[in-house]
């Protein structure tokens, strides 16, 4: 028996590496996305106090799994945001482990699945949810773990029997590995028909057959609903679906205005397509339906593409690109698994110089087209990130609007500042998210007997609020932290001390003194 050569193992962690260090060349520079600031503060709030704070997430409809994950690093690093981010990070690493395992249960080679790994480290869809600190990419490499556990699970119980050892530990894994997708954020529900896809694999069954030869997938499936169900041991179980009305329309309201919602998502998720994942990859992948070779997986990894993306689209109030990267598990193994087919096929095997020389210089092609759309991702996302190409929609969050955190780190070290000589209280608008979670982080654990800070839970802000100024009358000085455009007290231009402005004329972030307004606020 031949030993298995080494070399695989070390190209992927070469890999992993490579794509890890381009995240750490710049992981701060990109500012603070509002949900940023509310994960990372949870974790703080578990720091503090475990007991009452371990499942606080599950009152805002957010299972903790990634929140846990970033309270040891909060510990390792000073900064934050870097600790924080440095979880996705390591989740991307996972990523392309499971990737590269999805591509070699599906009967990828080792090329392929590097390929597939190189895709999940460095398309625009992958590299900008694991540069920053959100649940997606947790979520997306828990399912893709799931995934190839399902895939697995399916051929062992075809090949070696529904009861045999191999099949129970693959059950195991593949339930473990779905119950933490659930513990990392709901939608891992709307996963269960993409794993349930995997079933249709196997060719030359009969329907009964086919049922019973993945009951073991049934027993991972109910395993893994088994311990969401876990999450039930805490009072707050029940918050968890309090949120749903505000991202879903119930079922039975498909009225006139259903058509225009639609047309939203179905018009983010195309913009998705081709900024994120590139019209080039997903043009491979689609056309793996017309090989012979890949025809049966790409259809089956497509469809359970597809069938996450559907309710969604259909019942989607508030629909965001990130929403849809568990999505592209599918996409992206179809991609690497056709490029396969088509290099065996037009270039390895083919006798024709001249058919060889124009599949080579179409690969350079595709090649070069994915590089040109991934790498301004790359580069501005990491060291121009005002320029970064985003779709309309997510430059709004991340860079024009409220949720963008430019400014809060100029901001806070305003406050270090004039902290140094005077006590200061400080106001912000709304109650939580980048104001007032956006500043909060960056003060915890150190000494703030001198600085208050409150979130006024104003949007727009009209006044000062008398429970505040009741507080703020006991500091030297008092400041209101706000966007311009939800900015509606008159205050005289003097009394603002700072401006930092977002790109694209967007709204600026604004400090203004209102220790005057404060002293003058009734406080009965």
């Amino acid at each position: 028996m031949t030993k298995k050569s080494p070399k695989p193992f070390w190209a992927l962690a070469l890999l992993i590496l490579v794509g890890m260090a381009v995240h750490l060349l710049a992981l701060t520079k990109f500012p603070i996305f509002a949900d940023e600031a509310i994960y990372i503060r949870w974790a703080q709030l578990i720091m503090d106090d475990a007991k009452q704070y371990a499942f606080f997430s599950l009152n805002d409809g957010k299972t903790p799994l990634f929140i846990w994950l970033l309270v040891p690093f909060q510990y390792l690093f000073a900064n934050q945001l870097f600790a924080a981010r440095l979880v996705s990070v390591l989740v991307g690493g996972l990523q392309a482990v499971a990737m590269a395992g999805l591509i070699r249960a599906l009967g990828g080679r080792q090329k392929t699945q590097l390929l597939g790994a190189a895709f999940t480290l460095f398309l625009p869809i992958w590299f900008l949810y694991q540069h920053l600190a959100l649940m997606d990419s947790l979520l997306a490499a828990c399912l893709t773990f799931a995934l190839w556990g399902a895939v697995s699970l399916v051929h062992a119980s075809e090949k070696k029997g529904v009861f045999s050892p191999r099949v129970i530990t693959l059950m195991l894994a593949t339930g473990v590995a779905y119950g933490a997708a659930f513990w990392t954020k709901l939608p891992a529900l709307l996963f269960l028909p993409s794993l349930a896809a995997m079933t249709l694999l196997p060719t030359k069954m009969t329907l009964l057959e086919r049922v019973r030869r993945n009951v073991p997938l049934m027993g991972a499936v109910l395993l893994g609903l088994v311990i969401f169900v876990l999450l039930r041991i805490s009072p707050a179980f029940g918050q968890l679906f309090r949120r749903s009305q505000d991202f879903t329309v119930s079922g039975h309201v498909l009225s006139g205005e259903s058509w225009s919602r639609w047309m939203t998502s179905l018009r983010i998720i195309f913009q998705s397509l081709y900024a994120y994942i590139s019209l080039p990859v997903f043009l491979v992948a689609l056309s793996g339906l017309f090989f012979d070779r890949t025809r049966r997986r790409v259809a089956v990894l497509l469809l359970a593409s597809l069938s996450f993306v559907l309710p969604f689209i259909l019942f989607g109030k508030v629909v965001h690109a990130r929403y849809f990267l568990p999505a592209a598990i599918g996409v992206t193994a179809s991609a690497a698994l056709t490029a396969e087919a088509m290099y065996g096929i037009w270039i390895y095997k083919a006798k024709d110089l001249r058919t060889r020389s124009a599949a080579s210089i179409g690969a350079v092609c595709v090649i070069s087209l994915v590089l040109s759309q991934s790498y301004p991702m790359v580069y501005d996302l990491l060291l121009s990130p005002n320029e970064t190409p985003f779709i309309p929609t997510d430059r709004e969050e991340y860079l024009e609007e409220w949720s963008s955190g430019h400014g809060l780190a100029e901001t806070t070290e305003l406050i270090r500042e004039l902290s140094a000589k005077e006590t200061i209280a400080v106001a912000t608008e709304g109650r939580f998210g980048s104001l007032p979670d956006g500043l909060l982080v960056y003060f915890h654990g150190q000494d703030v007997s001198n600085i208050y800070i409150e979130g006024t839970g104003q949007y727009p802000v009209k006044s000062i609020p008398p429970e505040f100024a009741v507080r703020a009358k006991k500091f030297d000085r008092s400041l209101l932290v706000v966007n311009s455009h939800r900015m509606e007290i008159r205050l005289p231009e003097s009394a603002k001390i700072a401006e930092f402005c977002r790109p694209h004329n967007a709204p600026c972030l604004q400090v203004w003194d209102v220790t005057e307004l404060v002293q003058q606020t009734p406080t009965n």
